[in-house]
Order: structure tokens, then C-alpha cells, then sequence
């Protein structure tokens, strides 16, 4: 049986190299063991922020490179993609739980 407090060792330590959703998981587990320990809520808590700041920068990025690429910027005109980009992006955004990507077909 691995301790608790390993849990939350290895929990902390994912999370500083940003593999957030393996922190996720070994922080739940340490909170299942320790359910009133305030660090363990503290650093589920700090997890579940930067799990939302990655996904919300990705939204943001995703969003920038279809709308340059769809409308072309001054220095580059606009490019035609296949469907199959957008599916792929589609994918991508369905993974990462984007649900107000803005886009149109080429």
C-alpha cells in the first residue's frame, strides 16, 4: 500500500513539471486517505487551477491560429485547409474540454 503522504509527494512533484493530469489523480488518491488534510486540499486545489489556466491558454491559442489562418493576416494571405484540419482541431478541442471554438469551414 503506498502512504499517503508519498501520494501527495509524487502528486507535488508532477505537478511542478506541469503533468497535471497524472497530479490529479495521486493527489485524489492522498485526499481519499487524508480527507481532512489542508495541504492535500491546498495542492488539489492549486492542480485543479493550473489544469484550467492550460486548458483556457490552449482554447486561446487554438482560437488565434484558426482566425489568422481562416482570415489571413497583412503579411500572409489567407489559407485553405482541408476538412480534415478542422476535424483534427475539433478533436483536439473536444479532448481538452474547449466547447466555444469558433470556426468555419474553408
Amino acid at each position: 500500500a503506498i502512504s499517503a503522504k508519498l501520494l501527495y509527494q509524487n502528486a507535488k512533484s508532477l505537478a511542478e513539471v506541469r503533468k497535471l493530469q497524472e497530479a490529479k489523480k495521486c493527489v485524489e488518491s492522498a485526499e481519499k486517505l487524508m480527507p481532512a488534510n489542508e495541504e492535500v486540499a491546498a495542492l488539489k486545489l492549486k492542480i485543479e487551477t493550473l489544469i484550467l489556466e492550460e486548458t483556457n491558454r490552449s482554447k486561446k491559442l487554438i482560437n488565434s491560429i484558426i482566425s489568422e489562418d481562416l482570415n489571413g493576416t497583412e503579411d500572409e494571405p489567407k489559407h485553405d485547409f482541408p476538412a480534415e484540419f478542422f476535424d483534427m482541431l475539433t478533436s483536439i478541442c473536444e479532448n481538452l474540454k474547449v466547447k466555444e471554438l469558433k470556426h468555419c469551414r474553408v
